[in-house]
């Protein structure tokens, strides 16, 4: 068990983590105009194979915008103009994830 000091306005608390608990998971929408997937997630699995986590997922879900929405010209724009919210396909990589990793 590590722990961690965060200091905030003169305030400093004291944070333990049990870092071998800790299981990492990274999404990026396969059509992100704002954080391009594959520099983004190719950096995220380089910095979690050099922490030899042993748990970890890293995954481009395709035909996704920054906010997780099925897009068409993907734009920053367009945004306002999608009926979708939140892909469900999104929500069920997230889902399976959850029940295979947390208990």
């Amino acid at each position: 068990m590590r722990e961690y000091y965060i200091s905030r306005n003169s305030i400093i608390l004291r944070v333990p983590v049990c870092i071998s608990a800790i299981m990492r998971f990274a999404l990026n929408g396969g059509k992100d105009v704002q954080v391009l997937a594959a520099p983004n997630l190719a950096g995220i699995k380089a910095t979690l194979r050099k922490s030899r986590s042993p748990k970890y997922d890293v995954i481009e879900l395709p035909g996704l915008n920054h906010l997780f929405q099925t897009c068409h010209t993907c734009s920053l724009s367009e945004y306002g103009e999608l009926e979708e919210t939140f892909s469900p396909e999104t929500l069920a990589v997230m889902d399976e994830w959850l029940e295979k990793n947390v208990r």
